[in-house]
């Protein structure tokens, strides 16, 4: 004879936002490029993170391109869990890389990042 015993159950809420990125500056944006998804709700996971922003040690998502060029646009998904109750939300800010070490640069004259529901 034996027994179950069961834990509390947790509930995580799974959300996906696609992200596009245009460079609307006047100076290509070399690579390779981050996402970095900064100030992300307490207890929030970027699910498909793939580095750490050494500055802040927020979560980063590379971006599928070695250079924007100007005028150029690129989209990311974003994969988060939030068992919270709070609402997702983050600041995304662009990092270029240096020999495999991120260096953050501030958007240049224009550039933006725009979020987008799926």
């Amino acid at each position: 004879e034996g027994s179950v015993s069961t834990g509390g159950l947790v509930v995580v809420s799974l959300s996906r936002q696609q992200i596009t990125i245009t460079n609307n500056s006047d100076g290509v944006q070399d690579g390779p490029l981050f996402l970095s998804v900064n100030d992300l709700t307490l207890g929030a996971t970027l699910n498909n993170s793939t580095a750490t922003n050494p500055s802040n040690a927020a979560p980063m998502i590379g971006l599928p391109l070695e250079r924007l060029a100007v005028g150029a646009q690129t989209t990311v998904l974003l994969e988060f869990s939030n068992p919270t109750p709070q609402a997702l939300s983050f600041t995304p800010q662009l990092v270029q890389g240096v020999n495999s070490k991120p260096r953050l640069t501030a958007f240049k004259r224009g550039s933006k990042i725009q979020k987008t529901k799926e």
